[in-house]
């Protein structure tokens, strides 16, 4: 199940971390948003600048709250390797497709030439 984090005040964060009421907290980096597992089980979630995580990890840590930073894993770099072949194949029937229309012209011309030439040598039925 998904938790449902409800947004809370800087102010409040503080309060419920000198009361105790932090389980659990995890630092969204990318994000900016600090995410918070109370003992009574909700979810809180708290906007913080970036230049003050060290801060509030510091004020986590010595309240005794276990402390975790999400990172976004980087993606891997996608090849192109079956793209390149396929593009090879399709260039390789394109130049195929033309070499057959050329050779078909060719020997239709030649077809149609020797067909004049015997044509021309025999004499006109009527």
């Amino acid at each position: 199940m998904i938790p449902v984090y409800i947004e809370e005040s800087r102010a409040t964060f503080e309060s419920q971390l000198r009361s105790g009421q932090i389980k659990e907290a995890e630092f969204n980096k990318v994000a900016q948003h600090l995410h918070l597992l109370l003992w009574g089980g909700k979810h809180m979630l708290v906007a913080y600048p970036g230049h003050e995580e060290p801060k509030l990890q510091a004020m986590l840590l010595a309240a005794g709250v276990p402390v975790t930073i999400e990172y976004t894993p980087v993606k891997a770099k996608v090849h192109h390797t079956l793209r390149y072949i396929a593009g090879a194949a399709l260039i390789v029937v394109v130049l195929a497709l033309i070499a057959l229309l050329v050779w078909r012209r060719r020997r239709l011309a030649a077809a149609a030439q020797a067909d004049g030439a015997a044509a021309g040598d025999m004499p006109a039925q009527r």
